[in-house]
C-alpha cells in the first residue's frame, strides 16, 4: 500500500475537514481521531492487516474547535497472493446523536436504580414474563430474606396463599390487556411463615430496555394495628352496631368483613365467622359486581366519601335478595382509606309489599274501567228494559208475541245482573243481602265459568231440585263460585274434573259443634270439588291469610280464598274445606235459608198488577245526557200520569230552574253527566233555587259508587240503572212524599 487515502465527500463532512488542507494520509487520519481513542483505533487496525479479518468500531472524533463526535467505523483489506495487503476500504457513519441518547438513558436508569436503592419503600421490579431484575433491600427487610435468590419463584412463595389465587388472576388479566385496579393489597408471607399486609402500587414501566412492571410495596402493619386498636376501643359502639335492628358491617380496604352484626347474618344466612372469610364478590350477585366494584374503586382513590347502592346479595341457600347499601368512609389523617361503615336495608319485605300494592293499584284500575264502561252499558240496558217493559204493559201483543218479550225482557234482566257480577269481580261492594235462588245463580254463571276454565277442564254441576232460596248477596256470590273455580282450574294445569253441587242441609246442635262456624238452622250447602294437585297441611293453616298465595308471582293476590271467607261469615255462613295432596280439594259453603216472609222474587214484581203501581200526576224534571234513555224514562213517567220537563244536561236543568213560569215538584237527575254541574251538584242546588223541590238521583255506576252519603252533604236517594217500570214508580213516589230537603249552602 502506498499510505494515500481517498476520502469521499460525506467523509470529509463528517471530520468537518478541508480536502485542499489534509495530508490524506493514514497519519492525518489518526490525527482526527480524539487522543483517547486513536491507539484503540490503531490496534484495531494494525490487528486486522496481521489477522487479514475486517473489523467494526465505535470511536470519537475530536473537532477543530473541541467538540466530540461519535463515529461508528467499518474497514476490511485486500491482500496480494503473497499476503501483503493491497488496500484497504471502509465506511464512517456519524452516531453522535444515538450516543448521546445512550449516554442519557444510561445516566437515567443509573440515577433511577440509585434512588430505588435508597428508597425506604420495598420496591421490586419484573419482566412482563415474571422474571426478576431488581428488588431493592427494604423489600428484602420486609419478608425478612438476606437475598432474592433465597425467595425463589415470587407467585409460588411470598404472596399468602389466601390471597394468591385472586392476585395471580388480576396479575393474568392484566398480561391480557383487561383494565384491572393499579393498587391492591394483600399479605405477604416472611421467611419465618408469618404474614406481613401490604399495599401494592403496580405501574407498567421500560428497564434498560424491556418492558417490565414497578412494585411499590408499603408496609401496612402498623396500619393494621391501628385499626385493630380504634375496633378494640369503641366498646360502647359495639354495643349499639350489636343490637341495633338494621344490618351493619365494617369492611377493610380488601372487601373483607371486619365485623357485622347480627342483622346481618339474619339478612344473608351466614354467621359472622363465616363472613369474615368471605370476600364481597362471593355474596354479591355477578350482575352487581362491576358496578359495585367500580363505586368502591371511587371510595378508595378518594374520589367520592360513600355511596348508596341497592344491589342483589346471594344468601347461604343460594336465593337472590335485593339490599339497599350505604356505604361511608373511614380514613386516616393524610386521607387514606382504613375502612368502610356499611348499612344494609333488606328489600325482601318492602319489594313484596309493593308488588302486592301494584297489584291491588291494577285491580283498582280494573274496576274504575269496569265502572265506567258498566255505567254506559246500563245506560242502553235501560233504554232496553224500559221501552220492553212499557210494551208488555201497554202493547197489545198475541199470546206467542207476549212469550217473546217476556223472554226479551227476562234476558235484558240477567245483563243488568250480570254486569254488577263483573263490577263485584274486580271490587269490593258493601253487601246487598236479597232472596237469591242458588240454582238460578249457578245456571247464570255456568257460561262465564266454561270460558274462564278452558277447554281441558270438564264443569259439571248437579244442582238440587228442591233448593231453598239464600239471604245473601247475589252478585258477591258469583264472586266467590269464580274464584274457587279459578283456584280449582290452576291446581289442573293438565286438565281435570270440576263438580259443583248444590243441596239443602240443616245444622243442629249436635252437628254444629263439628261446624262451629255454623249456628243451628237451615242452610244451603253449595260444594265445590275438584281432583287437582290438593294442598298440603301447612298450606291450609294459612289458606284464608290474606296475600297468601301459592302461585306465581303476577298469577294472583292471594286475596282469593280470605274474600270468600269474609263473604260467607258476613252472610251469617261457614265453610270448610278438606283437601289431600294429589288427590283435589273439596270446598263446602253453608249459607243460610231466606225467610219465607222475606222480598219478593223479580218475577212476582214482574207480574204486579197495573192497578197495584203507585202513580201521580206531578211535574217532574227530567234530566239525562243521553237522549235514548231520557226519552225511555220520559215515556214511562208519563205512563204513570206524571207531567215532564225535559233537559239534556245540568246546564240546561239550572236553566230551567230559574224559570218562574213553570212549577216543579221534583228533579230526577243522572249522576255523572258531561259538563257542569253534575247530578250531586245538582241535588244541592235545586232547594236552593226552588224550595220545596224534592230530588231523586239514578246512576249505572256499581252501587258502591252510588252511595250517596258523604257527597257534600247530598242526602237524596239513588235509582241504580237500568230499572222496570215497577222500580221507578216507587221510587218516584217515594221521593215525593219524603220530608223536604233543607237548602245546602254552597259556600
Amino acid at each position: 500500500m502506498n499510505n494515500v487515502l481517498v476520502w469521499s465527500d460525506e467523509i470529509y463532512q463528517i471530520f468537518e475537514i478541508d480536502p485542499a488542507r489534509f495530508g490524506a494520509s493514514y497519519e492525518a487520519f489518526l490525527d482526527a481521531i480524539h487522543p483517547d481513542d486513536r491507539e484503540m483505533v490503531n490496534k484495531n487496525y494494525t490487528d486486522s492487516l496481521v489477522d487479514r479479518s475486517p473489523y467494526e468500531i465505535d470511536h470519537r472524533l475530536l473537532m477543530p474547535d473541541g467538540r466530540i463526535k461519535w463515529v461508528y467505523e467499518r474497514c476490511r483489506s485486500d491482500f496480494d497472493v503473497d499476503g501483503k495487503p493491497l488496500r484497504s476500504t471502509g465506511t464512517v457513519q456519524d452516531i453522535t446523536e444515538r450516543k448521546q441518547t445512550e449516554g442519557a438513558l444510561r445516566e437515567s436508569e443509573k440515577r433511577y436504580r440509585e434512588l430505588i436503592e435508597g428508597s425506604i419503600l420495598p420496591v421490586q421490579i419484573t419482566s412482563i414474563d415474571r422474571s426478576y431484575f431488581y428488588v431493592n433491600q427494604a423489600l428484602l427487610e420486609i419478608v425478612d430474606y438476606n437475598n432474592w435468590e433465597e425467595v425463589g419463584e415470587f407467585r409460588g412463595k411470598t404472596i399468602a396463599p389466601h390471597d394468591r389465587q385472586r392476585i395471580i388472576g388480576l396479575t393474568d388479566a392484566r398480561d391480557k390487556g383487561e383494565n384491572i385496579p393499579a393498587l391492591m393489597e394483600y399479605d405477604l408471607v416472611r421467611k419465618d411463615g408469618s404474614f406481613v399486609p401490604v399495599q401494592v402500587y403496580c405501574r407498567q414501566i421500560v428497564w434498560e430496555g424491556k418492558e417490565a412492571y414497578q412494585r411499590t410495596f408499603i408496609d401496612l402493619t402498623d396500619r393494621k394495628l391501628a385499626e385493630k386498636a380504634l375496633l378494640e376501643s369503641e366498646e360502647k359502639l359495639r354495643k349499639a352496631f350489636e343490637n341495633t335492628g338494621i344490618g351493619m358491617s365494617i369492611r377493610n380496604t380488601r372487601d373483607l368483613t371486619v365485623i357485622c352484626n347480627d342483622a346481618v347474618c339474619k339478612i344473608l344466612g351466614y354467621s359472622q365467622d363465616e363472613l369474615e372469610t368471605l370476600h364481597l364478590y362471593d355474596i354479591t350477585h355477578p350482575d352487581d359486581r362491576d358496578e359495585n366494584q367500580r363505586l368502591l374503586e371511587k371510595v378508595t382513590t378518594g374520589e367520592i366519601d360513600g355511596f348508596e347502592f341497592t344491589k342483589r346479595y346471594i344468601r347461604k341457600d343460594g336465593e337472590a335478595i335485593w339490599v339497599t347499601n350505604d356505604v361511608s368512609s373511614i380514613r386516616d389523617d393524610r386521607g387514606n382509606l382504613l375502612f368502610t361503615i356499611n348499612l344494609h336495608f333488606d328489600l325482601t319485605e318492602k319489594r313484596k309489599a309493593e308488588e302486592q300494592l301494584r297489584q291491588a293499584q291494577k285491580m283498582e284500575a280494573v274496576g274504575q274501567l269496569t265502572g265506567g264502561v258498566a255505567h254506559d252499558f246500563n245506560n242502553y240496558l235501560g233504554v232496553v228494559i224500559g221501552n220492553l217493559d212499557l210494551l208488555r204493559e201497554f202493547g197489545v201483543l198475541a199470546p206467542a208475541e207476549k212469550k217473546l218479550l217476556d223472554a226479551a225482557l227476562s234476558g235484558a234482566l240477567r245483563s243488568a245482573e250480570l254486569t254488577q257480577s263483573l263490577l263485584a269481580f274486580s271490587r269490593r261492594q258493601p253487601l246487598d243481602p236479597q232472596r237469591v235462588d242458588a240454582n238460578q245463580n249457578l245456571d247464570a254463571i255456568t257460561s262465564l265459568l266454561q270460558r274462564t276454565l278452558g277447554g281441558n277442564i270438564v264443569l259439571n254441576t248437579n244442582p238440587a231440585s228442591d233448593i231453598w232460596p239464600m239471604m245473601v248477596d247475589g252478585a258477591q256470590l258469583d264472586s266467590c263460585i269464580v274464584n274457587l273455580c279459578t283456584n280449582a282450574r290452576d291446581a289442573m294445569p293438565g286438565g281435570g274434573t270440576l263438580a259443583i253441587s248444590t243441596r239443602n242441609v240443616q245444622i243442629d246442635e249436635l252437628t254444629g259443634k263439628t261446624n262451629p262456624g255454623a249456628a243451628p238452622g237451615d242452610y244451603v250447602l253449595i260444594e265445590v270439588s275438584d281432583n287437582g294437585a290438593g294442598m298440603t297441611p301447612e298450606t291450609m293453616v294459612q289458606m284464608f291469610e290474606p296475600f297468601f298465595a301459592t302461585k306465581d308471582v303476577g298469577q294472583g293476590s292471594g286475596l282469593g280464598l280470605s274474600m270468600v271467607y269474609g263473604f260467607v261469615r258476613q252472610s251469617g255462613g261457614d265453610l270448610d274445606i278438606a283437601s289431600e295432596v294429589g288427590h283435589g280439594t273439596t270446598v263446602r259453603l253453608y249459607l243460610p235459608r231466606a225467610g219465607e216472609a222475606e222480598a219478593d222474587e223479580a218475577v212476582a214484581a214482574l207480574a204486579s198488577s197495573r192497578d197495584s203501581r203507585p202513580t201521580g200526576t206531578e211535574t217532574i224534571l227530567v234530566v239525562e245526557d243521553n237522549e235514548a234513555v231520557r226519552q225511555t224514562v220520559v215515556a214511562q213517567l208519563v205512563s204513570l200520569g206524571y207531567r215532564t220537563i225535559e233537559a239534556e244536561n245540568g246546564a240546561a236543568a239550572l236553566a230551567i230552574l230559574d224559570q218562574r213560569d213553570n212549577h216543579l215538584d221534583l228533579l230526577f237527575s243522572d249522576i255523572v253527566m258531561p259538563g257542569n254541574p253534575d247530578g250531586y251538584a245538582l241535588a244541592k242546588i235545586a232547594p236552593e233555587r226552588r224550595p220545596g223541590i224534592k230530588t231523586l238521583l239514578t246512576s249505572g255506576f256499581s252501587s258502591d259508587r252510588l252511595d250517596s252519603s258523604g257527597k257534600d252533604g247530598v242526602t237524596a236517594s239513588i235509582l241504580g240503572k237500568p230499572y222496570l217500570i215497577n222500580d221507578l214508580a216507587q221510587a218516584i213516589r217515594t221521593a215525593l212524599v219524603s220530608e223536604t230537603p233543607k237548602p245546602v249552602d254552597l259556600e
